[in-house]
């Protein structure tokens, strides 16, 4: 039952060895043994037979650390991602949750990868999965004839999977390319707009039905036979799957420089980690699904993508095969999809050389020498008006090898120049750069001529092309210029949220800092991302160290509610843009693009001008302000950006910090490589992911006691980093005599009747309930269309049974009885106007209004307190280690004035709740409007020019 286990104490001894985060040493180890013995635990095994034990483990599936050697001669160890991809395959749990296909939903919503336009419209046919499945064996391929049911010859090109309207199940349909008949000569219509549009239901017949029936056409047009269409026939993936099911699996490229230590010795190690991106979001933002690929000390994240691509290649020509369940073979083949790092490896990837070049932008030629960013035409590009030639992998790659060719001249500084004009260095082709420059200065002391020299020079460059640049710029279907989406993490958080952090807190008195933190502390945090309550002292204290989450604390509590006056309107004028650019960012998904998209347009346009009204030279040094000006293009490629953040991949970080640290430090980068494989295998066994089993030779999952051991433990999948959906049922009261499921929680088990409860009795439709029915008093409900609670107190969207329509306010009261779950709620007159400060909704409770019993959505509002008055004059006692410690702070004393702010750009549930509102109060307002933004842009360059 305990398979491949001898016992549970061996499987148990396996997970404690294991566990990602509490890392145990042989010492360790030998000390919990040592403890079993003495406590009198049966059979309790040596520590060498133990090992002996997770040595034959790893050998059934296990993933294998390969040794490799860069082009630059660092050697360093990596894992086999091909095996860990497998993992995912073999693995019920997570095989049910990959997609191969580019899809369509039947409501427009675009939330996933897999929606965008890389996978349905940039990614070559030939990176993407190129078979159907039509079940009983038969297979359709892209690039070959098939016949429709009405006869028709095609030649599919893309599988779409197709989500229906009405919940039905998901149909694949193609583009294919129609086969006509004209005078006996068959032609393939491969043009723009001939294609069709095919369900795979429609497909009767495929290449095999067509050869062996005779059906394949042998007179084809010249056109057609000029263009090698016939070439492609059959797929050379039908001959490399041999029959079985083939498909693409997509990863994501990680690198970065961490430090292999928990003190504050800096230990560099460069990491690359990656995650199969055929996973939907959900379980990507898990642990579980992070991997390490490898480490080391010595070699680049550059040279260590080189051992990683060839990887992925070798399952071009020999594709990873896979069992299921019925011991049915597919194969898998590895694609390269995108790199989402922070912007330093980013622009390694892509090879620029970023803010020290005349072009420091690795997606586009943006700017140019300092007298031209200065000039009205130079600014108004660097400031997104007129943006930069896109770059593109091609280009980038002639750059470099143009440098490699000046260096078989001997001339270096020509070769500086160069970089610095163009903004490309790249630190593969720098190595060999210097290489060729010492060469020919040796050659050259051998008495050879410069002529001589330079010819044999470019003769090893010749023989050594495929050496000699960056892998990243000769990866198919992936393009470092267009694949290095923006990163919210670095770009965002740390960097424009950063700036105007910065911007307002280091000019404040003493009392604007105490006037601030009171304000941060009286924030409402109902409806807002915040873990934990606001340490406002210590944002203050510590203002100019903040990482990452707790930026994103100043930014979704105090945004501008807190700032309007303690700065200036420029300052305050940045703080809306980029509260404003932060909500549409946090977007889990989108349904109208065109609409979205020019959303963030306007909003990215905004923060960089409203920086540059503020110091215009930051438009032209800072280049994560610039780079806003590529997040509409990211997001149409790859969906909401969210998919693409990195905190998953630093918070990844403190397990390898946790094998580094147990490394003799001898050989780190395969002692972490070889812990990390462990760790890879053991969750996969865990997890009942299948493997080969030696003694019958099929491959089988762990015993059902192993299964069942980690299913009954919810505390052990958390330590593994897996996390089991939990789906709370929607307690939204859809009518009063409608009964609902019971999704709340009991705040005390008192009961009261109806005609005594203080605020239902009084709701405006309390007459729908019996007075002597019996209610009992709750503490959350859970809301129908985001399903996450919503406490008593919390500030709601809800439809209204009285008026049929969307109402908001605050919720007072819940109440659960044998057959119903109500929710009182005071809804409030939502302005049909923004407020003429904060840009934002206001909402102002109505005259003589009663509370209504209604369903709800959450949102996050805050006081008015400009408005009403508010001072600074209240007082709270202080909690310290989660008691009163009888110090008194400040917080806001708020006057009786009903009429609060809706927070439209809190990141919590922005997409529901601008489906909500209408257009006008959403709409970004361009800072400039278009038609006079570039005379703007003319006189903030003149100010920079006067001021230099």
């Amino acid at each position: 039952e305990w398979t491949p286990y001898p016992s549970k104490i061996f499987c148990i001894l396996d997970i404690l060895c294991n566990l990602a985060r509490l890392r145990l040493s042989s010492t360790q180890l030998t000390l919990i043994l040592w403890a079993m013995k003495m406590a009198g635990t049966p059979n309790v095994p040596s520590l060498y037979t133990f090992r002996k034990v997770q040595t034959k483990l790893c050998s059934q599936g296990g993933v294998p650390s390969i040794e490799c050697k860069s082009s630059e001669g660092n050697v360093f160890f990596m894992n086999d991602i091909r095996k860990i991809i497998a993992h995912d395959w073999t693995n019920p749990q997570t095989r049910r949750d990959i997609h191969v296909y580019p899809e369509i939903l039947a409501n427009g919503v675009i939330s996933e990868v897999w929606h965008a336009n890389k996978w349905c419209k940039c990614l070559p046919i030939e990176n993407l999965s190129p078979m159907l499945d039509a079940g009983h064996g038969r297979h359709f391929f892209v690039s070959e004839l098939a016949r429709t049911i009405d006869n028709q010859l095609v030649i599919p090109q893309r599988w779409v999977l197709v989500h229906q309207l009405n919940g039905a199940e998901p149909i694949v349909y193609c583009d294919a390319y129609p086969v006509t008949i004209n005078a006996s000569t068959h032609h393939i219509h491969d043009g723009e707009g001939e294609s069709l549009w095919i369900s795979s239901k429609a497909l009767v017949a495929n290449y095999l039905d067509l050869k062996e029936e005779n059906g394949i056409p042998s007179s084809w047009s010249d056109e057609t036979q000029s263009k090698g269409l016939l070439a492609l026939m059959p797929n050379k993936w039908r001959v490399k799957a041999n029959g079985n099911p083939i498909y693409f699996s997509q990863v994501d490229f990680f690198g970065d420089d961490v430090s292999g230590n928990k003190t504050k010795a800096w230990n560099k190690h460069n990491n690359v980690y990656f995650k199969h991106r055929n996973l939907p979001r959900k379980l990507l933002h898990q642990e579980f699904h992070t991997h390490l690929a490898s480490t080391s000390q010595y070699a680049s994240i550059s040279e260590q993508y080189r051992e990683f691509f060839k990887l992925v290649e070798s399952t071009h020509t020999s594709p990873i095969q896979v069992k299921d369940d019925e011991q049915l073979t597919t194969c898998i083949v590895l694609q390269v999809h995108s790199a989402p790092s922070d912007n330093p490896a980013q622009a390694e990837s892509s090879s620029s050389m970023g803010t020290m070049a005349n072009h420091p932008c690795r997606k586009c030629t943006v700017s140019g020498l300092r007298e031209s960013k200065e000039s009205d035409f130079g600014f108004n590009c660097k400031d997104n008006a007129l943006p930069g030639i896109p770059r593109t992998a091609l280009v980038i790659k002639a750059e470099l090898n143009a440098q490699l060719k000046l260096a078989c001249k001997g001339v270096k500084s020509h070769i500086v120049t160069r970089q610095r004009e163009s903004g490309v260095k790249d630190s593969i082709a720098s190595h060999w750069i210097e290489f060729l420059l010492e060469k020919f200065k040796r050659l050259k002391n051998e008495g050879k001529t410069k002529t001589e020299a330079e010819l044999e020079c470019s003769e090893w460059l010749e023989k050594n092309e495929g050496n000699t640049t960056n892998q990243f710029l000769s990866t198919p279907g992936f393009d470092p210029a267009k694949d290095t989406p923006v990163e919210i993490l670095h770009t965002i958080l740390l960097g424009v949220v950063k700036y105007i952090w910065f911007y307002s807190h280091d000019s404040w008195t003493a009392a604007q800092k105490e006037l601030y933190s009171i304000c941060l502390r009286s924030t409402d945090p109902n409806g807002l991302h915040l873990n934990g309550r606001i340490r406002a002292q210590y944002i203050i204290d510590f203002a100019n160290s903040l990482i990452g989450c707790q930026l994103k604390t100043v930014i979704e509590a105090s945004r501008y509610f807190h700032v309007y006056d303690i700065v200036d309107e420029p300052r305050f004028t940045a703080w809306k843009a980029v509260g404003e650019l932060f909500a549409l960012l946090w977007f889990p998904e989108y349904d109208h693009e065109m609409e979205y998209m020019d959303d963030l347009a306007v909003a990215s346009r905004n923060v960089q001008d409203a920086f540059a009204c503020i110091d215009p030279t930051k438009i032209l040094s800072k280049l994560k302000v610039h780079l806003l000006c590529h997040i509409p293009e990211d997001v149409k490629q790859f969906g909401p950006l969210l998919g693409e953040a990195t905190e998953g991949y630093e918070s990844f970080n403190a397990v390898f910090r946790a094998c580094s640290i147990l490394s003799n430090h001898k050989s780190p980068s395969r002692d972490i490589a070889c812990q990390m494989s462990d760790q890879e295998s053991m969750k996969h066994r865990l997890m009942g992911g299948l493997f080969p089993d030696q003694t019958t030779g099929t491959w089988a999952s762990a015993g059902p006691a192993v299964l069942a051991f980690v299913k009954e433990n919810p505390a052990l999948q958390r330590f593994l980093g897996w996390t089991v959906p939990k789906e709370p049922t929607s307690g939204m009261l859809l009518s009063i005599v409608l009964s609902l499921h019971r999704s709340v929680k009991f705040d005390s088990l008192s009961q009261t009747q109806w005609k005594n409860n203080s605020m239902g009795s009084k709701a405006v439709n309390a007459s729908n309930c019996s007075p002597s029915s019996i209610w009992m008093q709750c503490k959350e409900v859970v809301s129908s269309v985001s399903l996450e609670s919503c406490p008593v107190g919390s500030w709601v969207f809800a439809m209204c049974p009285i008026l049929n329509q969307t109402v908001v306010g605050c919720i007072e009261e819940i109440l659960s009885s044998s057959s119903n779950n109500i929710v009182v709620l005071q809804y409030f007159d939502l302005s049909t106007t923004r407020d003429a400060v904060f840009s934002v909704p206001v909402l102002t409770r109505p005259t003589n209004s009663r509370p209504t019993i209604v369903p709800t959505k959450r949102i996050n509002v805050q006081h008015n307190c400009r408005s009403a008055g508010c001072t600074p004059t209240g007082t709270q006692a202080q909690v310290q280690e989660q008691h009163d410690s009888g110090i008194v702070e400040g917080i806001m004393d708020h006057n009786p004035l009903e009429s609060f702010l809706l927070n439209l750009y809190s990141p919590h549930n922005p997409h529901l709740v601008r489906r909500v509102l209408p257009r006008s109060l959403i709409q970004p307002v361009p800072l400039f409007p278009l038609d006079s933004r570039r005379l703007e842009h003319n006189k903030i360059a003149a100010q920079l020019r006067d001021s230099q």
